[in-house]
């Protein structure tokens, strides 16, 4: 039976650097998906922005959420075609909008996707505002928060998360990415992936 794992947090906090190191060292055959590059894909054929975090600003919330069911069907796809057995799906608890925050996971698509275990990844505000400026040198267009709203919007994804994990009934695993131990954070979310039996 495929095991899917959500992946959670902030962006700045880290998971695309984990799963780099923890896709190799995997002994099952693992898919990683990144649920931002479906919106963005799709997202740029139906308007005339191509960056993910501008399409979820810089369109009205209706046409942001007619994209994220689109995206939401296109990884049902993905899910069901793909022969591996573990799946991580590489997202956000909830998604900043021109009117508002909008659940990145609402209930009825968890009912489809039906979660093996979830992993919230957390890093300390000040670190993630220094790793969302180096994205920002490099292209990304990152949201400019203040450390205040980074640790109040890290508290709200992290207890979004434990929702959604008491509404799927899947587990849920905290780590802390630190800014020099990502060997340890990796190991700590191999060990998770790895090791859980559905």
């Amino acid at each position: 039976m495929q095991k899917r794992i959500l992946l959670l947090g902030l962006s700045g906090t880290g998971k695309s650097a984990l799963m780099k190191k923890v896709v190799p060292d995997i002994s099952k055959q693992l898919h990683h998906i990144i649920f931002g590059d479906i919106i963005r894909d799709i997202g740029a054929k139906k308007s005339s922005f191509k960056d993910r975090d501008e399409i979820r600003r810089e369109t009205e919330t209706a046409f942001f959420k007619e994209i994220q069911n689109l995206a939401f069907q296109k990884l049902e796809e993905m899910l069901d075609n793909t022969a591996s057995e573990l799946v991580v799906i590489d997202t956000h608890s909830f998604v900043s909008t021109k009117s508002g925050f909008l659940p990145g996971l609402p209930c009825y698509f968890l009912d489809r996707i039906k979660p093996s275990l979830i992993a919230f990844i957390e890093s300390d505000p000040e670190e993630i505002r220094k790793r969302r400026i180096k994205d920002r040198q490099i292209g990304r267009r990152r949201d400019e928060d203040t450390i205040d709203i980074l640790s109040l919007l890290q508290s709200a994804s992290k207890t979004a998360a434990i929702v959604y994990s008491a509404y799927s009934g899947a587990p849920v695993i905290l780590i802390k990415n630190e800014e020099g131990k990502l060997e340890s954070a990796a190991q700590i979310l191999k060990d998770a992936i790895e090791n859980f039996e559905n």
